[in-house]
């Protein structure tokens, strides 16, 4: 729209200057005089003329002078002040086009976005940007194999000294619309081509996890690590090693686990989501001391509820060690209710119930909005026979858990009590001391 106000002003322009001159003479022609000294013969000369044959000598004089420099400047090149001149005026011109493509982008016009920076390429100090806008904007259309052609067209531009961040750019964009293969090969390349960058090591580890190819994501792991800023490390390594300790875990293998957790770094041994599957995957594997000695150590570097509480779901070894550990973090760290509920569930699994009871109680005296906490004790009331004091435990559990329990929860001996109306009894609020 824009383009088609422009040239009908240029096409009344052309009628417009002929009819301002015939208004301008039509009355008064008018006369210019004009004096001065010829440099050759050194005499004086005086010219007169009409006023339009003054505008039209002019114009036609304008013209005559454009077309005799700009042969001279096509035949002899343009003075570099000019030339620097002409390229600044073109760049800018390509950067108002690319910020109007990726306006374009964001209100969701993606042929006229594709066009813009088709049309910016040309001119613009940055042509592989301008190329992965148009891929952006064909990918938004569906046009798969032309999207892959201005991909593939990055390779051919002069910018490079973009050939880093157009690969990285690239590379998260494949992974991103799902082509993790073809992630791969620029990627590679890339790191190939540019050494290991952060960003390209973690877009070529994110295509590694996506194919499952494993093996390469535990050779690059080590580079990655080196790469990254010390910021990022905690966001992007975690993941990862999880990835590959399930993966590992899945064979059932514990010393190929052991093998992998030497080479994970100290900093990311302590994260919880890393400790806690490994934990896991070790006990699936038979390796019940080396689970305990992972999440124990973890522990003492970097408390953390939800270690402590994978602590008091070990299942199997020597539990009357684990309940020492166990209370000796309870007493370290008096404030966490975790601590006290690991210990306590410890106790449950060695049937020592009046000892749960109690660390149940501390539990709950720090911090009785812990639905766990309220399930175990029903649990513990089961066993004991205190059917009805269950049920009603389970329900306080519930409503803990969720913001409307299920019937299920709800039921009490074949009834189903109205939460809405009914209030919860003041006997289930302190159902573990009367269980004492």
């Amino acid at each position: 729209m824009i383009r088609f106000f422009k040239a009908s002003g240029y096409f009344l322009l052309l009628f417009a200057i002929p009819l301002f001159l015939y208004f301008l003479v039509k009355d008064d022609p008018g006369m210019v005089i004009i004096t001065g000294q010829n440099i050759l013969t050194q005499k004086n000369f005086t010219l007169m003329m009409t006023l339009s044959g003054f505008i039209f000598g002019g114009l036609l004089f304008f013209v005559v002078a454009y077309g005799i420099l700009r042969f001279l400047f096509k035949l002899l090149g343009l003075p570099q002040f000019l030339k620097r001149s002409a390229e600044a005026r073109s760049e800018k011109s390509a950067s108002r086009k690319v910020a109007r493509a990726e306006l374009a982008l964001l209100e969701n016009k993606p042929e006229l976005a594709e066009a813009l920076h088709l049309s910016a390429v040309k001119n613009s100090a940055n042509p592989s940007f301008s190329y992965i806008g148009a891929a952006r904007a064909a990918h938004m259309q569906g046009k798969t194999a032309l999207r892959d052609q201005y991909l593939r067209a990055v390779e051919t531009t002069q910018d490079h000294h973009n050939r880093l961040h157009s690969g990285i750019m690239i590379g998260e964009l494949l992974n991103q619309w799902g082509e993790h293969d073809k992630a791969r090969t620029v990627l590679e390349r890339t790191r190939k081509e540019k050494g290991d960058h952060h960003r390209v090591l973690t877009a070529l580890a994110k295509s590694y996890e996506k194919q499952g190819l494993y093996d390469d994501l535990l050779k690059i792991m080590p580079a990655l690590h080196k790469s990254l800023p010390k910021e990022e490390r905690l966001e992007i390594e975690p993941e990862l090693y999880v990835t590959l300790i399930d993966h590992i875990g899945a064979k059932n293998e514990g010393h190929e686990l052991k093998a992998l957790w030497s080479h994970i770094p100290n900093n990311i041994k302590v994260v919880p989501s890393v400790v806690v599957n490994y934990a896991e995957k070790l006990l699936y594997a038979g390796e019940v001391s080396d689970a305990e000695e992972a999440l124990r150590s973890s522990l003492k570097k970097d408390w953390n509820d939800l270690v402590i509480t994978a602590y008091g779901h070990l299942y199997k070894g020597d539990f009357n060690s684990y309940i020492k550990t166990a209370k000796g973090f309870a007493n370290q760290h008096p404030e966490s209710a975790y601590a006290a509920l690991a210990v306590a569930r410890l106790y449950y699994q060695t049937k020592r119930m009046e000892d749960a009871l109690e660390y149940l109680q501390k539990a709950l005296q720090i911090d009785n909005q812990i639905p766990e906490i309220h399930h175990l004790l029903a649990e513990i009331l089961l066993e004991k026979g205190e059917f009805e004091k269950s049920a009603l435990t389970f329900k306080e559990a519930g409503k803990l858990s969720y913001a409307k329990p299920s019937a299920e929860l709800l039921q009490v001996e074949g009834e189903v009590v109205d939460h809405t109306h009914e209030a919860l009894p003041e006997t289930v609020v302190n159902a573990d001391e009367q269980t004492k």
